[in-house]
Order: C-alpha cells, then sequence, then structure tokens
C-alpha cells in the first residue's frame, strides 16, 4: 500500500529542503502534468525534469516550504504554501497555492500551481537594484 495523497504531497515539499531535478521529477507519473500557472504546462517527466532543471539551476539549493493550510480529499490534495529561498544572499519569498492529484501509485498525475509572478519580480527587483547602490 502506497502513502496516503496527503503524505505523498508532504513529502513532496519536503523534498525542496534538499532538491535535485530527478528527487523532485520521481514524485510524478511517467505522464503526469505540472502546470507552473506563470511559464505554462509540463507534460511528462521527462519535460517536468527539465523544468526543475532550469529552476535550480537559478542559484537556489534549498527552498524551506510553510504550509499554511493543507486539505485533502480522496487523491485531490491542495495546499497553501509560503515557499522561501535566497539567491546569491538575497532572500526572496513567495505565497503559492498548489492543486495536486495523487494516483494509486502515490505518484503525481496532476500538479497546478498558482502564484503572483508580479509579486516575486517586484522583490528580486528591489533586492538587486539596492545591491547595486
Amino acid at each position: 500500500m502506497s502513502d496516503s495523497p496527503e503524505s505523498v504531497v508532504r513529502k513532496f515539499l519536503a523534498a525542496w529542503e534538499h532538491p535535485t531535478p530527478e528527487g523532485l521529477a520521481n514524485f510524478f507519473s511517467v505522464d503526469g502534468v505540472y502546470v507552473d500557472s506563470e511559464r505554462g504546462a509540463y507534460h511528462g517527466r521527462d519535460a517536468i525534469r527539465a523544468e526543475f532543471t532550469r529552476q535550480l539551476s537559478l542559484g537556489f539549493d534549498s527552498v524551506p516550504i510553510e504550509v499554511k493550510l493543507l486539505v485533502a480529499d480522496g487523491p485531490i490534495v491542495m495546499a497553501e504554501r509560503v515557499d522561501r529561498f535566497a539567491i546569491r544572499g538575497t532572500h526572496f519569498a513567495m505565497n503559492t497555492v498548489g492543486v495536486f492529484e495523487v494516483d494509486g501509485d502515490g505518484r503525481f498525475k496532476r500538479f497546478r500551481d498558482y502564484y503572483d509572478h508580479n509579486t516575486i519580480l517586484e522583490q528580486v527587483q528591489s533586492a538587486f537594484s539596492e545591491r547595486d547602490r
């Protein structure tokens, strides 16, 4: 018997503490879909792994995630969270809501992530303009 959908989601979020593209992608079924509300959809584990590789290449090696609210209803799990990360010593936080659909094997069939892209851009621009002063 595999873990509950809630447990799978919590393990995925915890995996961001020490993320690897392979480790994160392995939470998805082979034909899983990851939908980033700002960047589009990634179909299949290989495309998802490539996207996580791109994300991690931005220069952060840990993303502590604070779960604010997690609700599970059968295979569907919704998690409101704050993702915290740093790039070149500058810290950022992003309020996010993820909707996960977990299959019977304990892998994500679909994961949709929603956040306000402008909020994070403002933080990045502000941080780097202050560093340039």
